[in-house]
């Protein structure tokens, strides 16, 4: 079988996120050629219908392998008729993969232009919303709430890690841990307390500095506006990981249609050079 350019490959070597094809029943067509149904726009590859052999015949997958053993001269030996049949046994299990690696493809296209899509909507919404809520604080505002806000994440974190160093003690002491254990566990949690204290103080003195600089109606709307950022930041985060997984995804299938459709134009030349070298040929 000589090797034939298909429109996958040539898809494959452009990048673009084009649909694979993949095998469905039609009309037999040479190995690389499209045919189209009427009740299926999505595009198909005959590679997986049918291969078009040296000799004028056609290997008709799916549907009749078992004419490929059938075929030929009856005087054949039995070693040409194993081969052709591991022939046959090979090219179906590229196909397969084929069409596999083609379903992965248009699934993980599906996935991402519906992360895009979604991305692109964050975007735009954040764009309209973020104009309306700085409307309503100054910059100098904004600078100073957003100070205080780190703060507050600050003493989040302390008070997580007290509860924590907490938790921890009194499943130790619950276990019966030694005193060493309990004591080094003991000064952990004082630790963490100092800390937790010390945050909370720095947060009531930014709080109220925060408040006689901007007045309690714009500390909120300021506050606001830094909560709807961070969460605008945090979605979209998630969003561009979904993508790049996607993305990730795809062009494994890509490869995985790639290799499979290599190692079926690579057997087509072997099987086209065997027979032509058969004495049948001559």
């Amino acid at each position: 079988l000589p090797p034939h350019p298909t429109p996958a490959a040539h898809s494959m070597a452009s990048g673009e996120p084009a649909a694979l094809p993949m095998a469905r029943p039609g009309a037999p067509k040479a190995c690389g050629e499209w045919e189209e149904d009427e009740s299926d726009a999505s595009p198909r590859s005959c590679c997986s219908a049918c291969l078009s052999c040296a000799d004028g015949t056609t290997v008709v997958s799916d549907r009749s392998w078992e004419s490929l053993s059938e075929r030929g001269d009856p005087d054949s030996d039995s070693d040409s008729e194993a081969c052709e049949l591991n022939d046959t046994t090979i090219i179906q299990q590229h196909l397969d993969s084929m069409n596999a690696a083609s379903d992965d493809v248009n699934a993980f296209q599906t996935d991402l232009a519906a992360h895009t899509e979604l991305r692109q909507e964050l975007v735009g919404l954040w764009a309209a919303g973020s104009g309306r809520l700085l409307r309503r604080v100054s910059s100098k505002g904004l600078a100073a709430a957003k100070a205080c806000h780190a703060q507050q994440r600050r003493y989040q974190s302390a008070l997580e890690a007290v509860e924590a160093a907490s938790e921890l003690f009194r499943e130790a002491a619950d276990a019966g841990a030694s005193e060493e254990k309990l004591e080094h566990l003991s000064q952990i949690h004082v630790q963490c307390l100092a800390q937790y204290q010390e945050a909370q103080q720095v947060l009531r003195h930014a709080q109220k500095s925060v408040t006689r600089l901007l007045g309690k109606k714009a500390l909120k709307a300021a506050m606001d506006y830094i909560e709807v950022e961070a969460r605008y930041h945090e979605e979209l985060a998630e969003v561009e990981a979904a993508i790049s997984g996607s993305q990730r995804q795809l062009t494994g299938a890509k490869a995985k249609y790639q290799q499979a459709l290599g190692g079926l134009e690579s057997l087509s030349e072997t099987i086209h050079t065997r027979r032509a070298r058969s004495p049948l040929s001559a």
